[in-house]
């Protein structure tokens, strides 16, 4: 009775706690231009793309056509950065999530981007055509997205939205918390 007793307390005491997040869903919407949707990893420090479409009223920005497409978060640097687990959505203008290949390189819907540089979008960042990294915008922009074979413009969002990813962890001891309790009633009543 006390390893059950203890067992519940213990089960209890994480319940309404939030678990530390490692996984964030990801929406990112421009009314006249993309729908972005993924998942940000805060161990693997990545933001990887599922989704990208164009909304109805949206006809001058490109769509990425190698889905899933993942981004990695650098510092103005261009080295790793640590996205924390408690991330609640915000970029600083110190870090982004940069695509690792150039617009040439990446697949897009709309056509290929010939321009001969070294050219990287990115959410909050970007590489210009010298490969010098600025992580100068927010989570409200979307750097070098290309409207054309050569042409390449940051784009604001209307709407970001970025959630938690419940630890499946959670959902085990709120399981056990469950059964415990239901093994605890059973035993008062008989």
């Amino acid at each position: 009775m006390k390893i059950v007793g203890a067992a519940l307390v213990l089960a209890c005491s994480f319940m309404g706690r939030e678990a530390a997040a490692t996984l964030f869903n990801v929406e990112l919407i421009d009314n006249d231009g993309p729908l972005i949707l993924g998942q940000v990893d805060t161990v693997s420090d990545t933001f990887t793309i599922t989704a990208w479409t164009e909304n109805p009223l949206g006809t001058v920005w490109w769509s990425a056509a190698d889905l899933p497409r993942t981004y990695l978060a650098l510092d103005a640097a261009g080295a790793s950065f640590d996205v924390p687990d408690g991330w609640d959505g915000t970029i600083g203008t110190d870090w982004a999530f940069i695509n690792p290949e150039t617009l040439g390189e990446a697949g897009w819907i709309n056509g290929l981007f010939s321009s001969l540089t070294l050219i990287r979008d990115g959410w909050g960042g970007g590489v210009d055509g010298s490969g010098v990294i600025d992580t100068s915008f927010a989570e409200n922009v979307w750097s070098n997205l290309p409207f054309g074979s050569n042409s390449a413009a940051p784009n604001g969002f209307n709407s970001v939205s970025v959630t938690a990813v419940p630890e499946p962890a959670a959902f085990v001891t709120l399981g056990v918390g469950l059964v415990l309790v239901g093994l605890m009633r059973r035993r008062s009543a008989g």
